[in-house]
């Protein structure tokens, strides 16, 4: 499997293709963790624990700049899983939006805005529970494109070609 796709969740009828995933679809554990947006959650905490230390000085930036990094987590979550995992929107919206509503309650939980959320803290505890406990078994979309066949395929002509060539030298 292509290191891009390590993320994607393979569907039983992924399984069954020829796309560049495995052919075996995934378990409930790997499909818990390919829905933890673990890139964007480390990404938001360290950021946030910067702005949370410049609280006292910068009092005006402080709910700003948690603002501006719940963005740019919000956004970069499914930046990362189509532009660093090859996701398609088309084939896996699905995946895609059940990782970046994790990303909103991992946030959410986490606690640095239980200022301005009137939600108990204990309440969105339970709801990342919930949600981390069933999201697995919410199906993913499938991965229906030819696109990674067709780029293996792309590769190979390529390599056959030049050896070839090779060959001929």
């Amino acid at each position: 499997m292509p290191a891009s796709l390590i993320r994607t969740v393979v569907t039983e009828e992924d399984a069954r293709r020829d796309n560049g995933l495995p052919n075996n679809p995934d378990d409930y554990k790997t499909r818990l963790l390919k829905y933890i947006p673990a890139e964007t959650v480390t990404l938001y905490t360290t950021l946030a624990g910067i702005v949370v230390s410049f609280r006292e000085v910068y009092v005006a930036w402080y709910w700003p700049g948690l603002a501006l990094v719940f963005l740019i987590g919000l956004v970069g979550t499914p930046l990362i899983l189509t532009r660093a995992y090859g996701m398609t929107w088309k084939y896996k919206k699905r995946q895609i939006i059940i990782t970046v509503v994790a990303y909103i309650l991992w946030v959410l939980s986490i606690g640095t805005f239980q200022e301005a959320i009137l939600i108990p803290p204990f309440i969105m505890t339970i709801l990342l529970g919930g949600f981390t406990t069933l999201a697995p078994f919410i199906d993913p979309g499938t991965n229906t494109s030819d696109e990674v066949h067709e780029a293996r395929a792309h590769v190979k002509e390529t390599e056959e070609l030049s050896h070839g060539k090779a060959r001929r030298v």
